[in-house]
């Protein structure tokens, strides 16, 4: 019988382990060139942010809501919002008065929580506390009038249209960059008949487009009040932000 031309060699314990490990870095590879090679989270804001032609913040904070991954950070001009699952880049004007509060968009319709995140923190603050006061109202459309809508009433059919009132608190969340990160849920169960109403008035919260409509000392749609008062270790407050429409346009503040 013939010898064969070529064998490879014997593997010991320590070579078959250095080969297994070859081929399974080499297998990641190839998944990780298959999805594109995607970043972590900060590292792919960045890049994201080289997009935009602008230059890269101080990332302060990063959260997972029901719709994906968001990444925070600052300049000296704003504040930037990256959705890191649909990417996309949204810049949030500073406040040159101290401490102010911004609301972290998401493409959620109807989310159960909503956050918000303070900018500007007072350095001192070692808890905070954040307040909602809100009126909206909404009226029910569809086939089966089951989908609640906000829109202010009007006098030939203001009979099918409500009008809810709601309070919220929520207990900030201290994080690395000494920002304040607010979860606001909501009260009523997913399932509750007022549940959808509910999760669509906070929804409004945290689209941006409700402040560049924002118009104080007219009816707005949802019409409230968030304040977050912030603490010191001696339980001291040092601070405090608000957020509402009668505030005007933080996008435009001259504008009536």
């Amino acid at each position: 019988m013939s010898k064969p031309f070529f064998t490879l060699p014997r593997l010991g314990r320590r070579g078959k382990i250095l080969r297994n490990l070859t081929l399974s870095l080499c297998f990641l590879a190839l998944v990780w060139a298959a999805l594109e090679f995607p970043l972590p989270a900060v590292p792919a804001f960045h890049r994201l942010e080289r997009s935009y032609l602008r230059q890269p913040s101080q990332v302060i904070a990063q959260l997972r809501q029901e719709d994906g991954v968001y990444v925070v950070g600052v300049s000296q001009e704003d504040a930037v919002v990256g959705d890191m699952d649909y990417p996309t880049l949204s810049a949030w004007p500073l406040s040159q008065d101290g401490a102010s509060l911004m609301p972290i968009p998401t493409r959620k319709v109807a989310p159960e929580t909503v956050f918000f995140l303070s900018l500007n923190t007072p350095q001192d603050a070692v808890t905070a506390r954040l307040e909602l006061e809100l009126s909206a109202w909404l009226i029910d459309i569809g086939p089966d009038t089951d989908v609640p809508v906000l829109e202010l009433p009007n006098a030939e059919d203001s009979g099918r249209y409500r009008q809810e009132f709601r309070q919220y608190q929520a207990q900030g969340q201290r994080l690395d960059s000494g920002a304040f990160l607010f979860p606001v849920r909501a009260a009523a169960p997913g399932d509750a008949a007022d549940g959808a109403g509910e999760r669509r008035t906070l929804s409004a919260l945290v689209d941006w487009y409700t402040y560049t409509a924002a118009r104080p000392g007219r009816e707005n749609n949802p019409d409230f009040l968030i304040t977050a008062h912030f603490y010191d270790a001696n339980g001291r407050q040092i601070g405090q932000a608000v957020l509402s429409p009668q505030e005007g346009n933080p996008f435009c503040p001259s504008q009536p």
